[in-house]
């Protein structure tokens, strides 16, 4: 698949410094609470700095488990998606491994423990840290979360390399046990072309509607040159593009400005595009889009309800 110059990278998350308690007399640890130098993020743990982005909490907590625990883990489910890089819809406050022990919590309620323990091969190392491969991550991913969530993370572990065939012949292999279905729906409509979550919540909206699959990172030549769009049918010269605050941060206006030359050059060369924000509603993101669609395409439009629930 080409991707566009420049394309995103998977964020490049740095793990927060963690203090145990039981590493700190009592009144050292009493002190540097007082002073603000720590606050609490688990029991026993400690954070360093104030971790107001819920990935940073999310892999401050990871290290503190991982410091303070005496059993054979791995961290699994969202926590590894985070530690392999992965975008996610939203980000959980637990904290997700498989371990050795029984399933459950201990004595961190904000640690959930699953089973099996994983084999040699279905483990990796992130961030120094034990965690399950990519596969066997965006697998447990695919058979718990919703299906907004899943998608996400399939998206994103398609674009960081995970092998599409792996993920199927894993579902072939465990159909009919729990969440396998919801698994193949999903890896059905997975593309690695999506850039970032909204990228991927835009176009779920579209395949809820019915509206046939899009193209992810759509090449568009125009007498300017070849501008990209985010996603679209190349066969009705349409572009659908989640426009985001930050495109238009520049304060001289030059980011303004490349968007007109932009918006005209694709026009000239033929090109319709609908623009979406944060603010736009799923059913005004669809009204926008048929408009532009062939006629005997929108009687055809059947609403895909099995990526409705979950």
């Amino acid at each position: 698949m080409s991707r566009r110059p420049g394309s995103h990278r998977s964020p490049d998350d740095v793990i927060p410094d963690v203090v145990l308690a039981s590493r700190l007399a009592p009144s050292a640890l009493r002190s540097r609470i007082r002073s603000g130098e720590v606050r609490r993020i688990s029991p026993g743990a400690y954070a360093t700095s104030d971790l107001a982005d819920p990935r940073q909490l999310a892999l401050a907590r990871m290290r503190a488990h991982a410091a303070r625990t005496t059993r054979a883990f791995v961290f699994s489910h969202a926590s590894a998606a985070i530690l392999h890089g992965l975008a996610l819809w939203r980000v959980p406050s637990e904290t997700h491994v498989r371990s050795s022990s029984s399933s459950g919590r201990g004595s961190d309620s904000s640690v959930v423990r699953h089973r099996p323990y994983p084999d040699a091969d279905e483990m990796a190392v992130a961030r120094r840290l034990p965690v399950t491969s990519l596969e066997v991550t965006a697998w447990d991913c695919l058979t718990t979360m919703r299906c907004l969530d899943a998608l996400v993370v399939a998206d994103a572990a398609l674009r960081a390399g995970a092998s599409l065939d792996e993920l199927v012949e894993r579902a072939r292999r465990r159909q009919g046990r729990r969440g396998s279905t919801r698994a193949r729906t999903i890896l059905e409509h997975a593309d690695a072309g999506a850039e970032s979550p909204r990228e991927t919540y835009l176009r779920l909206v579209l395949l809820r509607a019915g509206l046939p699959a899009p193209q992810t990172q759509v090449p568009a030549r125009t007498g300017r040159g070849t501008y990209w769009g985010d996603l679209g049918w190349p066969r009705w010269r349409l572009l659908v593009e989640y426009d985001g605050r930050d495109k238009y941060r520049a304060t001289d206006g030059t980011d303004l400005w490349r968007e007109k030359l932009r918006r005209d050059a694709l026009a000239d060369a033929g090109w319709r595009t609908v623009h979406v924000t944060k603010e736009d509603r799923p059913s005004d993101i669809v009204r926008r889009v048929v408009t532009h669609i062939p006629v005997d395409a929108r009687v055809a439009l059947t609403v895909r309800r099995e990526l409705m629930g979950w």
